[in-house]
């Protein structure tokens, strides 16, 4: 366990990449190491490493994420009892073992620290069923008994509350390791179970009867973690389109180089061409556009001969007025009008795509005048 810990230790120091902490959507896996420093023969040996934790994270933040750990716990305890009191003569022997499959809930919330460090509070509940097994060779488990033989079975189920606080440190963009830090309540129901025992070769069979413990701060225990971004290394400071916006939040990807963009990371001209598609009128049923609308088709037009590379969808969209067949008609012959339109004005019609959506896609009720007139539109979405 020693050479492990200098392995990480060396690891951290020497590797100098540019880390950042997870963000919104980002997925965490673990492997945490529970130490259980009651055992003795000092802090980082085997014989105190309790079996790992493997944990999942989900950041809804990048200071907010939820967890969930899964763990088998598997120990067992030896004692030995002599037949004299100082330690000589024949010896007896009481051996217990626990099995015990976990699954934990919680949250945990994250603080400043820096690009790579992270610490954080969190609490979760835990959940826990079991077994426990003794085995006794001339021993009753709390002496020296001659010629006595004995073991006994019984399920267990626990239910704990745990408060947590620790850190992590990210070595680069996949890359952590941490350390965390438990306390917690738990409660534990032995169920009822079966015991054998044979003395002098006489064996009697008995029931053990159905037992409770609980305790508060019991559960203290260090832990060693390690864990990578489990999809596919997304971080809050990529940015791959280089628009200066992190993929985590870019609803524009791939943007072309140089272009002004908004928060969201999509160019100024994506929402000015949205915001013209509001100006866009047609006569009564019909798909033939209304002058006043030239002028914002025509700044459309512009834009599309600036950026030759640009996709242009124009989605076309009715009320719940009339025949389902006929609005569906009507709202792609609208947006058809449009692309020709603009095709007119020089677009290349290889990048202009005409859909029609009839009723189905309403951004406001059919139920009232205002509602309808909503409904009544063509959106046109740029893309690169």
């Amino acid at each position: 366990m020693n050479r492990l810990f200098i392995t990480i230790l060396s690891f951290c120091l020497l590797v100098n990449v540019f880390a950042q902490k997870p963000s919104k959507g980002n997925v965490v896996t673990e492997v945490q190491m529970n130490l259980n420093v009651n055992n003795g023969g000092g802090f980082f040996t085997l014989e105190n490493m309790l079996l790992p934790t493997l944990r999942f994270r989900y950041f809804l933040s990048s200071d907010l994420a939820l967890r969930a750990d899964l763990n088998v716990n598997s120990t067992s305890s030896t004692s030995n009892f002599f037949e004299n009191a100082d330690g000589t003569g024949a010896t007896g022997e009481f051996i217990f073992k626990q099995n015990m499959y976990g699954l934990g809930l919680g949250v945990e919330k994250h603080f400043g620290g820096n690009t790579k460090f992270s610490p954080f509070v969190g609490g979760s509940f835990n959940f826990g069923l079991g077994s426990n097994t003794t085995e006794a060779s001339n021993s009753n488990g709390g002496s020296y008994l001659a010629d006595t033989k004995g073991e006994s079975t019984n399920k267990t189920s626990n239910f704990g509350v745990m408060a947590f606080t620790g850190a992590d440190y990210w070595i680069n963009n996949s890359f952590y390791v941490g350390g965390q830090i438990n306390l917690g309540f738990s409660a534990t129901t032995i169920k009822e179970g079966d015991a054998e025992t044979t003395i002098a070769g006489t064996t009697t069979k008995t029931v053990i009867p159905e037992g409770k413990t609980s305790g508060f701060g019991q559960g203290i225990t260090p832990t060693i973690r390690l864990g990578f971004l489990f999809n596919g290394g997304v971080n809050s400071k990529t940015d791959s389109d280089g628009d200066g916006v992190p993929d985590v939040v870019d609803k524009c990807p791939n943007t072309p180089k140089g272009m002004v963009v908004s928060g969201e990371g999509c160019p100024n001209i994506v929402n000015v061409v949205r915001s013209l598609a509001k100006n866009i009128y047609f006569e009564t049923s019909s798909d033939v556009i209304k002058s006043e609308s030239f002028k914002s088709l025509d700044k459309v037009a512009t834009i599309l001969l600036a950026n030759p590379t640009a996709n242009l969808s124009i989605e076309g969209h009715t009320d719940s007025q009339g025949d389902d067949n006929m609005n569906m008609d009507l709202s792609k012959r609208r947006a058809q009008s449009v692309l020709n339109y603009l095709s007119k004005k020089g677009a290349d019609v290889s990048h202009l795509v005409a859909q029609g959506f009839g009723e189905t896609k309403p951004v406001s009720s059919n139920d009232n005048k205002e509602g309808r007139a909503l409904n009544r539109r063509v959106e046109m979405l740029l893309s690169f």
